[in-house]
């Protein structure tokens, strides 16, 4: 067998039977050549192809193509042939293995195309797009990945791949390739060469490359219409499939530098990748790619070309002598990738220009008398691209800076910042703009002027209370005017003094307004809290227990209390008959649940109240459910007691011992009562209890009838009989879903041998089960023949049906010309699916005898009725049969 990859660059011509591929499809300007310009993807100037390979050896034949406007329409053996992909993360899981991964999209872009499927049978698929080649997009880059069969047959008999761009003439005919080179081909076949992958062998080797690039310039043929063709093909032989993954871009083939430099670097231009071979020349009066090749003699700048291992390098490091001597246009000549020494790579020229990128910083500013600059900055840059990183660093001269960057909104601000300074005096002020990382840095002075500026004093003040507060240490004595707004008093206030009821914590705002500038502070008036009182003592006692209530405030401010057990009213007064006191404990023996209550006033007469309950024990239980299935926890909480102990009756090992103020969780597994102890501070306590019932687990099972899924009646009647089951979930292996106890499912799909039937089955608190059944589907037949021969000699000596299926209720009856039956044949049950045809015609059939004695020979006729087994309906048969000797 021969084995080999063979890989080419060369000029194919497709049979006559493609020639509808020059059908007229749109022009397009390479809007959506990366399937990335709408949302969703899709193939809007592209166009599909289907057809056969009836490839042999080294002679291409396909049959007619058959095009589809819109790919996405074109299937084979239910597979599309054409799919957009649009997950970046998606691998191909077919040959992907550990960290050797295929991804369906290449790094860099967003979508990609699938062409052909894992379908055999000869499939072979294209995509075609037309390009009306400008300098915009006259730069052409190619990404694919391929996944073909390699079954070892000759030439295009194999799975194969095709890329080719073809030039148009003003019919939108195919004219050939733009140039001999203007081809790539792959035909499946082992072994795989270096930087390909495996998978399987022999008659069934899979070889897969993963992504690869290569470019091509169509300079030379702007103003032209070209066609850039994708094909897969499976083997002609049927048995082996291909498909690959595409995508691709188009750009203008000049290249643009932004040059700020670094060191002895003056620029790196960067030419696409994917090409062989770069060579770099100076293009000093800036000729057009046209008068180029002239050019590209002698020992070029700097070259690069590809090895076996090796992509080149498309980088070219310009020096700041080179650039100095040289200038900023330069060109590179470019040779497309090659695997045949017959066919050279296609050669094409692309301009490239060194662009300064420094930024022209400037910026200006305004000062005011609130020790405020302003600043507006004039920054211009000499290009500005899209999603470049513009930035801002400010250096405000008194030890504080700022800063934008275009890739953060949050810092827009910063473009024109307005700076607060604490003290007048003269700043020297940087500002640095950096393009892409080139920096110009521009510094001015900065004068910020004195202001009319004052003090003012916080105060504190009770809730409610007047005060004044004045104007303290002016700047300024005379011209000025004072403006004092209150947030909480729509009228403002001018004068050196303000005087004011605040009933809440405000900011006063103060402004002072020279002849030449104004100044502005603000003064917190903060309102005294109503002291924060805590009561800390026993809470739940025992009848005839002492309790002792300790008082706390938390601000430290309570200078008299007075204790009561009566409501002290809101807001809370002393009431005049009782004392005050200093004493923060109150000891007395509560003979009933008590709430005594505790008034504190402060230095500024805030008073407030707090009160506490006394309870005598009286505890409560509770679950967080009274309902479980057998283990499931459950939530014991007691209540109205200081802490709980707890027993079960029946015993549960999972109840937590010992006495705790939480929760406990216990696991029974029968219907149980807990009995919960609340204890009292003192320890006495009382019994409370509770039960959880426990119901069973339910044990899923399923009834169905028929015993089988039946082709001439596909339905099935289902029914949940799980013991315990309150509700159910099914699952039927055609994708229908159902939520009833029993229903009745038609099938719609009987091509297979079995149906699956899936069911999770719920108790009345939740608990499931899960179990399944497999039905077979049977296929319904009963053959009757047409003749026999009852000659004794062993071969067609009876007459009997044949059938595969179990029967009820069966007759076969012969009737000769005159009406008399000559034959009866009965059987309420007649299972034919476990039993040899031969042996029921044997054992049943007739034999061409009436009481004995042959019968003439002819024509009889029979009848045949029977019923299916689970089925009412009763088939009724009828024929006649030919009696040979």
């Amino acid at each position: 067998m021969k084995t080999n990859v063979i890989f080419k660059f060369k000029a194919v011509l497709l049979l006559v039977s493609v020639l509808n591929v020059n059908t007229v499809f749109s022009q397009a300007d390479g809007t959506n050549f990366d399937f990335n310009a709408y949302t969703p993807g899709n193939y809007t100037g592209w166009r599909g192809y289907q057809a056969q390979n009836n490839s042999s050896g080294s002679t291409m034949s396909l049959s007619t193509w058959v095009g589809f406007n819109d790919p996405a329409t074109c299937f084979w053996q239910g597979d599309r042939c054409f799919i957009i992909n649009s997950n970046i993360n998606e691998t191909d899981t077919r040959v992907s293995s550990g960290t050797n991964i295929l991804k369906k999209i290449p790094t860099g872009y967003a979508r990609s195309t699938q062409i052909n499927c894992a379908q055999n049978n000869k499939n072979t698929n294209m995509l075609t797009y037309d390009l009306e080649v400008s300098p915009q997009n006259c730069l052409l880059t190619f990404n694919y990945a391929m996944v073909l069969e390699a079954p070892g047959h000759s030439g295009y008999a194999n799975p194969f791949f095709q890329i080719k761009v073809m030039s148009l003439n003003a019919a939108e005919a195919e004219d050939g390739l733009v140039e001999a080179c203007a081809t790539f081909e792959v035909q499946g076949d082992t072994p795989a060469p270096a930087g390909w992958n495996t998978s399987g062998s022999g008659y069934n080797a899979i070889i897969w490359q993963n992504w690869r690039q290569i470019s091509m310039n169509l300079t030379n043929y702007i103003g032209e219409r070209v066609r850039i063709k994708v094909l897969l093909a499976s083997c002609s032989a049927s048995g082996h499939w291909a498909y690959g993954y595409f995508v691709g871009k188009v750009g203008p083939s000049v290249l643009t530098v932004n040059a700020c430099g670094s060191g002895d670097t003056a620029a790196v231009i960067s030419a696409p990748p994917g090409f062989a071979k770069y060579e770099w020349y100076r293009n000093e009066n800036n000729l057009p790619e046209s008068q180029l090749s002239g050019l590209a003699t002698g020992t070029p700048l700097y070259s690069s070309e590809q090895t076996a291992t090796q992509p080149a390098n498309n980088n070219f490091v310009i020096t700041n002598s080179m650039y100095n001597q040289y200038g900023e246009f330069y060109f590179v000549k470019v040779t497309s990738p090659s695997s045949s020494s017959s066919i050279p790579g296609c050669i094409a020229y692309m301009k490239a220009r060194v662009q300064v990128i420094k930024p022209v910083t400037e910026y200006t500013f305004t000062t005011d008398c609130q020790l405020s600059a302003t600043f507006t900055n004039g920054t211009t840059f000499p290009i500005d691209d899209e999603g470049a990183i513009k930035q801002y660093h400010w250096d405000f001269g008194d030890g504080t800076t700022a800063l934008y960057t275009s890739d953060d909104t949050n810092t827009n601000g910063n473009i024109n910042p307005i700076h607060v300074y604490s003290t007048p005096g003269i700043y020297t002020v940087n500002l640095t703009a950096s393009y892409n990382g080139c920096e110009k840095t521009i510094s001015h002075e900065v004068e910020i002027p004195a202001t009319p500026s004052f003090t003012l004093t916080d105060t504190l003040i009770c809730i409610g209370t007047t005060i004044s507060i004045p104007i303290e240490n002016p700047a300024m004595t005379q011209d000025v005017t004072y403006t004092w707004t209150n947030p909480n008093d729509p009228a403002p206030f001018d004068g050196e003094v303000y005087t004011g009821t605040f009933n809440q914590r405000t900011e006063v705002i103060v402004n002072a307004e020279a002849p030449s500038c104004t100044y502005s502070d603000t003064v917190i008036v903060d309102v005294q809290a109503f002291p924060e009182i805590t009561l800390i003592g026993d809470t739940m006692l025992c009848l005839g227990e002492q309790s002792n209530i300790t008082a706390m405030d938390a601000t430290g401010n309570t200078q008299a209390m007075q204790w009561s057990f009566t409501d002290p009213g809101n807001p809370p007064q002393f009431n005049p008959n009782q004392p005050t006191t200093t004493e923060p404990v109150l000891i007395f023996t509560p003979t009933q649940n008590t709430t005594v209550y505790l008034i504190a006033r402060t230095s500024q007469g805030c008073m407030a109240s707090k009160s506490l309950n006394i309870s005598i024990t009286d505890p409560k239980v509770i679950a967080n459910k009274y309902k479980v299935c057998p283990g499931d926890p459950v939530i014991l909480t007691g209540m109205d007691a200081v802490d709980y102990s707890w027993t079960a009756d029946p015993a549960d090992a999972t109840l937590p011992t010992g006495r705790s103020d939480q929760p406990v969780t216990a696991h029974p597994e029968e219907t149980t009562i807990y009995t919960m102890r609340g204890y009292g501070a003192s320890g006495c306590y009382a019994e409370r209890t509770i039960r959880i019932q426990v119901v069973p687990f339910p044990e899923a099972a399923i009834s169905y009838s028929p015993a089988y899924v039946d082709v001439d009646n596909p339905v099935l009647s289902l029914r949940d009989i799980s013991q315990w089951g309150t509700s159910s979930s099914w699952t039927i292996s055609d994708g229908t879903t159902s939520d009833a106890r029993s229903f009745s499912h038609r099938f719609n799909d009987v091509s297979g041998q079995d149906v699956q039937i899936y069911l999770t089955t719920f108790n009345e608190v939740g608990c499931s089960d899960t179990t399944s059944v497999i039905v077979p589907i049977e296929l319904f037949s009963v053959w009757v023949p047409s003749g026999f021969t009852p000659d004794g000699d062993g071969v067609n000596d009876r007459f009997f049906f044949r059938s595969t299926n179990r029967l009820e209720d069966v007759k076969l009856e012969v009737y000769n010309r005159w009406g008399e039956r000559v034959y009866l044949f009965e059987d309420d049950n007649l299972d034919c699916s476990n039993q040899d045809s031969q042996m029921l015609e044997n054992k049943y059939g007739w034999d061409g005898q009436k009481n004995g004695v042959n019968v003439p020979i002819g024509t009889y006729v029979w009848r045949l009725s029977y019923k299916r087994l689970g089925n009412k309906r009763v088939y009724d048969r009828s024929g006649s049969i030919n009696i040979i000797r």
